[in-house]
């Protein structure tokens, strides 16, 4: 049954969306807090997500890069819900991370339909969500990381801070970079912390240390 998040500040007015959805075949969890939003997301990885009324603390288009930086675009679709959304907001929540921003005021039953569309290419896909480089191998969907025929216990934010490096090897990110492509790292001093943590870790599996500091541009993983 694919998981199905709704974020919406007033759940009873979606409560015939909800229904519909479930009648469907998804699994919905509703959300109205936009602070809950990041980690339930990471833990979680919903293979679709609705973004409807929102609190009035962010705008659509904000939450759906939030969304981008937690859920990768192969394994979840992010679904905008506006009434008679401009020309301006779809185009900020498209660049933002949004697969499609659908008018919450047609019919139920088309609504459902349009988003079963959009998530049924996705759902075919997320379970081959493999990064590799070297000897490490990352399974982004399962949350795991192999190593030297071992697997790493990783924490979520250390986690994502590898993630990064296995999606650009061999290249420098900046810690400015690092920092964006992570919404629970706040500061480079945090950063410098996962990334000693991360390298603690790999030298444990006999991998080394792979993670080369370049100053003052900031870091890169490389075996070479």
């Amino acid at each position: 049954m694919p998981s199905l998040l709704l974020i919406d500040r007033r759940p009873r007015d979606s409560v015939g969306l909800s229904s519909a959805l479930a009648k469907a075949g998804y699994a919905v969890t509703h959300i109205e807090r936009s602070e809950l939003v990041s980690d339930f997301v990471k833990l979680n990885r919903p293979a679709t997500i609705l973004v409807g009324r929102l609190p009035t603390d962010i705008f659509r288009h904000e939450m759906c890069a939030l969304l981008r930086r937690a859920a990768p675009a192969s394994s979840t679709a992010i679904i905008v819900l506006a009434p008679q959304a401009t020309r301006l907001t779809r185009i900020r929540c498209l660049e933002d991370g949004a697969d499609d921003i659908l008018d919450e005021d047609m019919p139920i039953d088309l609504l459902t339909a349009r988003i079963r569309a959009l998530g049924a290419p996705l759902s075919r896909t997320r379970e081959t969500r493999i990064l590799r480089y070297g000897p490490i191998e990352m399974s982004i969907d399962e949350h795991k990381v192999h190593a030297c025929g071992a697997t790493l216990d990783l924490q979520p934010t250390t986690f994502q801070v590898l993630r990064s490096f296995l999606e650009r090897p061999e290249q420098i990110l900046s810690r400015s970079e690092l920092l964006a492509r992570s919404t629970r790292i706040a500061t480079s001093r945090s950063l410098y912390k996962h990334v000693r943590l991360l390298r603690r870790a790999l030298a444990t599996l006999g991998v080394g240390d792979p993670i080369i500091t370049k100053p003052p541009l900031g870091y890169m993983l490389s075996m070479r």
